[in-house]
């Protein structure tokens, strides 16, 4: 119960907004259980919900799993790309390397889960961040350190100093 209560109301409404307007059909949870005022959004997972929707345009951070089913690896990718192709992150699930390292030399993202989910945002040592409209830049550890800190060149001449020898004037 405490995992699908959100964080405020206003994100109550707006993972409502994208159940509602969804398509596709719920096969787990119910559009009746929410409740925005007690901020609870039930688990919900939506089978093939349509394509320009806002569950699959943007990013949900809420308990909604849209699942869209797909006849082939290629259409999968051809699928993904069409709805961002750049995501912030990407899951791929299979036994077979080629097929996870087709998905991955096919799909830009910011990072990568083959055969899990979310464990590589967890380490904090490695990079984790955006690419393309996902974002730009990556935090976590060292990484995060260089990317929000500005190198400057700082340069103080004094009157006695020059730039350049005075043979080069």
């Amino acid at each position: 119960d405490y995992i699908q209560r959100i964080v405020n109301s206003r994100n109550a409404e707006r993972l409502k907004r994208y159940i509602d307007g969804a398509g596709g059909k719920i096969v787990y949870g119910s559009k009746e259980e929410i409740s925005v005022a007690e901020k609870f959004i039930p688990f919900t997972i939506i089978s093939n919900p349509d394509t320009s929707s806002d569950v699959l345009a943007q990013e949900i951070f809420g308990p909604i799993l849209p699942v869209i089913g797909i006849d082939s690896l290629d259409s999968a990718i051809s699928m993904a790309r069409k709805i961002d192709d750049t995501p912030l992150a990407l899951y791929v699930y299979t036994q077979d390397d080629k097929v996870a390292e087709k998905v991955l030399t096919s799909i830009t993202s910011g990072s990568v889960g083959v055969n899990t989910c979310n464990e590589q945002s967890l380490n904090p040592d490695a990079a984790f961040g955006g690419v393309g409209s996902s974002g730009f830049g990556a935090y976590h550890g060292r990484t995060g350190f260089r990317e929000f800190s500005h190198k400057r060149t700082i340069l103080y001449r004094t009157e006695k100093g020059h730039l350049f020898p005075a043979a080069v004037w």
